[in-house]
Formats: structure tokens, sequence, C-alpha cells
């Protein structure tokens, strides 16, 4: 028997003042917005496993029961338009204009059931599939007003089959279907169809030097449809943004040099691109980056007396050029980012620190918009403790 919960808690005080949208080429349209934002998520999932023989095969059985919920609470004042921008001759002071409210609280629940097998028919081939049936249901209330949410129950699928000529080298085929439901609602306050989702992977999985090296590489397509985007003519609501489609190729490597040195890398290329969109029919989906991957070394330091295994580490986040928008009408530059990191393991306990961006470097992290590009942060440090439970 395994169980798992999970709890995650957001608030944020946000003012946002500025210009959102060209209302001729060289005028931009006022924006503003204060936002007090509440997100809290609750998770619980239980799962047995199990083993036996039937027909002739043996069978890695997993079934579970998930509980998934979500409330997230807006109050928010905000203008749009009522004062503009000329940005060759550009004024900025404006008083705080007059504002309407728009508040929000939107409530997600998802009861999911789920069963996966994995049959070893022979040495060297194995099947695996499963299904998962979820059941998702919610309120929402907009300034005081209840918006009636569909409920929407959905059966997803996966499927496999792997082949292993020799213990060290595996290839396998993968099929597996995704299913969420949309927050965002249109104008006319109603909710955005679901979001869902295929994905094909082919790909190997080997091992060499007596398990010292391993490297991996996939080939995949993934399909997803109805992922929201902003509306034009309304930035604080949504609109159905056709079907993307991404193919890529993956490669990982592990290599472990001596008992205290590991090295990593993965290299990910990828083609993402609309294939049903009203304006933006082949256009390359937002801040996706064609090329991109990471560089990773790791080494145990060696000190007598010290009970437990301490690490440091080092590494390059590679991120290349992306459009900033659906439209491509802009690019971002990439970035790489030097990252270090201590690690701790003390029987039972697990002590990390890490600090991101150590050279303090300013990036774009992500661009989900034509005005809205945003910054990477600056140099982070990051302490995490973990326990486990035997």
């Amino acid at each position: 028997m395994h169980f798992a919960g999970h709890y995650f808690h957001v608030e944020r005080e946000d003012l946002l003042f500025g210009f959102y949208t060209f209302e001729t080429p060289t005028t931009l349209s006022g924006y503003y917005r204060n936002i007090h934002d509440h997100y809290d998520q609750y998770n619980l999932r239980s799962e047995i496993h199990g083993q036996f023989e039937l027909l002739g095969g043996q069978h890695h059985l997993i079934g579970g029961i998930e509980r998934n919920a979500a409330d997230d609470r807006l109050n928010s004042d905000r203008r749009i338009g009522g004062y503009t921008l000329d940005v060759y001759n550009p004024v900025f002071n404006y008083p705080i204009p007059a504002t309407t409210r728009l508040d929000k609280d939107i409530t997600q629940l998802e009861y999911g059931f789920y069963l996966n097998d994995q049959i070893d028919i022979t040495r060297f081939w194995h099947i695996t599939g499963g299904m998962r049936y979820s059941l998702f249901n919610g309120d929402s209330f907009q300034n005081d007003v209840f918006i009636p949410v569909t409920n929407q129950n959905a059966f997803t699928y996966n499927a496999g089959l792997s082949f292993t000529p020799v213990d060290n080298v595996a290839g396998y085929f993968s099929y597996s279907q995704s299913f969420q439901p949309n927050s965002g609602t249109d104008r006319n306050l109603k909710f955005l169809p679901a979001k869902q989702g295929e994905l094909y992977e082919l790909g190997v999985k080997s091992v060499w030097f007596d398990k010292r090296l391993s490297l991996s590489a996939a080939v995949y397509q993934l399909t997803q449809n109805n992922l929201p985007g902003r509306d034009p003519l309304d930035p604080d609501y949504s609109v159905a943004n056709g079907a993307v489609r991404g193919r890529g190729f993956e490669l990982d490597v592990s290599r472990q040099i001596s008992e205290s040195m590991q090295i990593i890398a993965n290299y990910s290329l990828m083609d993402t691109k609309f294939i049903q969109h009203p304006a933006y029919q082949g256009n390359v989906f937002r801040s996706t980056p064609k090329h991109s991957g990471t560089l990773w070394g790791h080494y145990q330091l060696p000190i007598a007396g010290l009970p437990g295994q301490f690490k440091i580490g080092g590494g390059l986040v590679f991120v290349g050029r992306r459009f900033g928008d659906d439209a491509n009408s802009f690019e971002v530059p990439g970035y790489v980012r030097p990252d270090l990191v201590a690690h701790y393991q003390l029987e039972q306990f697990d002590f990390r620190f890490k600090v991101e961006n150590v050279i303090d470097q300013r990036y774009v992290s992500s661009s989900i918009y034509d005005d809205t590009v945003i910054q990477g942060n600056r140099r982070t440090a990051l302490f995490l403790v973990a326990m486990k439970f035997d």
C-alpha cells in the first residue's frame, strides 16, 4: 500500500499599472489592475501494488484513487483603457484611474480512479495498459454571481510495448491520453472546453559498463486541444486556442566517472505548431524553444568521520530563442544559466541547498503575450528538507 498527500498555498499581491496592447501603430492602451489572490490546492492519493502470475505472464498491477481539490479566490479592481501612451513621446504621469470590481472564486474537485498493468509475456516482450476514470465538478462565482460549471467526466487510456533483446538495452513504444477541464471563462462567462491531449512516444534505453553509463533517446508527438489563450478584447478573459502539435527528440546521458563523480546531460529538440487556429495556423506556439538542455556534475566529498553522504555540484541550464507570442511577431533571446547545489543525505533525512542564477544575470524566462515578457529570477537560494518513512 502507498499513500501520499500534498498541500500547496499561494498568496499574491500585485499592482499592474501600465499598457497592454496597441490601439494604433504608435499608441498603447492603458491597463490598471490591483490584485489580491489566494490559491489552495489539496491532493490525496492511495495506491495498491501487486504482482501475480496469470495465463503464463507475470503481472505488475497498480490500482489507485486520487482526490484533487483546488480553490482560487481572486479580489481585484481594474480599468481597461481610458488613457494611452505615445511610444515616441511617452508621458507616464497618470493618476490612478476609476475602477470597477472583478472578483472571482473558482473551486474544482476531481476524483480519479485508475488501474495499470505491466505484463511480462516473455523475457524479451512486455506490454502495459491502463485506464483512468475522472469525475470533475466545481463551482464558480464572479462578482457574487454564480456561474454554472458543467460536470465533466472522462475516461483516458494508455498502452505500451517494450522489447529487451539483451539485459542492458530496451526499446519501447507508448501511447497515452490526457483530459483536464479549463478553469478560465470567456467574456460571456462560459467555461472553455476541456483540454485534451494525445502522446505517442518511441524510444530506447540502455546501460553500459556495469551500469556506469546510461543512455536514453526518444522521439515523440504530443497533440493538445483547447489550450487557453487571452481574449484579444479583454485580457482578463480567455479563448480556446484550437489545437497545438509538438514533435521532438530527447537525449539523456548519465556517466559515473568515478565512485565520487557523476555527470548528467540532456538535450531536447522540439517543434511546436498550431494545427488548428482561426488566425495563427502554422505558427509556432509561444515560448517554446527549439533547442534546450542541461549539463550537471556532482562530486561526493570524502569527509572523514562525517556520517551519510555529502555532495556538491554545479550545472548549466540552456534555453534557446523563442517566439514571444502566438502571432510570432517577435522573439525573445535564449540564455545559459549557471546553478550550484550542495546535498547532504543522512539515513532518512535529505538536505539540499541550491543557488540558481549564480552570476545574477538578467534573462527572459518566458513570454506569454506581446505585452507580457517575464524576467527570470535573479540570484535565488533554495533550502529543501525531506524525510523518508520506511
